[in-house]
């Protein structure tokens, strides 16, 4: 089964943390019945949302990199092989349009989540689904999911929190205290 790779365990700070040993011949990328496969690895996907524009860049550039070094694809002998190759340009060419639009880095989130997207849509259908088109549809649906987040978090910014208001002793004392704040000081 093919797994996603969340961009924040190939981020340049992330790999500067890893073993700096070579990985061993069962730890490379395969591609099988169309579908890549990273045996025995499990990811978790939860920060990948948190990386910064230049934390993604970095690390997609490393996911790159570790494809053209270390994807066998199906049919291929060896990692890196011709196929595995393609595929890596493949995805070189949709970073490098993501990282140059306009407005990128005022769009992030967008582009965020736009790439995970079409990255988890190319796992589930590499045969069929182009990494090097852009995808208008997608995209759309990427913007309508960031802006409805976006309203909603500032719908919780200007949602007026809820006033305590002090009965019996705790009013007198509050009373007290605000015609003292009131007291012009000589």
């Amino acid at each position: 089964m093919l797994e996603y790779i969340p961009l924040d365990v190939l981020t340049d700070e992330a790999c500067r943390n890893a073993s700096r040993e070579p990985p061993a011949p069962e730890t490379s990328f395969v591609v099988s019945n169309g579908k890549w496969q990273l045996p025995g690895a499990s990811f978790d996907v939860s920060k990948e949302g948190r990386l910064t524009f230049g934390e993604w860049c970095g690390a997609g550039e490393n996911l790159v990199d570790a494809m053209r070094k270390n994807l066998r694809a199906e049919g291929e002998d060896r990692s890196g092989g011709p196929v595995a190759q393609a595929i890596a340009g493949t995805f070189a060419s949709h970073f490098k349009r993501l990282r140059s639009l306009p407005n990128a880095r005022v769009e992030f989130d967008v582009v965020l989540d736009y790439d995970r997207h079409l990255r988890s849509l190319f796992l589930s259908d590499s045969h069929t689904f182009s990494m090097a088109d852009f995808h208008q549809d997608i995209w759309r649906k990427c913007e309508s999911h960031q802006n409805t987040r976006r309203l909603k978090e500032m719908a919780d910014i200007l949602q007026p929190s809820p006033v305590h208001i002090p009965t019996g002793a705790n009013r007198r004392l509050l009373a007290v205290e605000m015609s003292l704040a009131l007291v012009p000081v000589l």
